[in-house]
């Protein structure tokens, strides 16, 4: 079978212990994960226009402060199933 798709086989196929979770986030659909100490950071942009991936803020390991989004329950996410 072949899949013709932007995505990762990690993320058709993705792993149980996974603690990550796609997230919406200026626009664009992110993989995040949550720190430590409440924040989100940024794992992978999940995006085909190349301009994109010249942002920064959408750079893997950029951090978003919990201060400037809303709590978890709130997030517009897609939970990976």
């Amino acid at each position: 079978m072949v899949l013709y798709t932007p995505l990762t086989d990690a993320e058709i196929f993705p792993q149980e212990d996974d603690d990550t979770f796609l997230m919406a986030y200026n626009g664009q659909t992110v993989v995040c994960r949550e720190t430590e100490n409440g924040s989100v950071q940024v794992v992978q942009l999940l995006s085909t226009d190349p301009q994109h991936f010249l942002n920064e803020s959408f750079s893997p390991g950029t951090t978003i402060f919990s201060e400037s989004i809303p709590k978890k329950s709130q997030y517009d996410i897609l939970k990976r199933q």
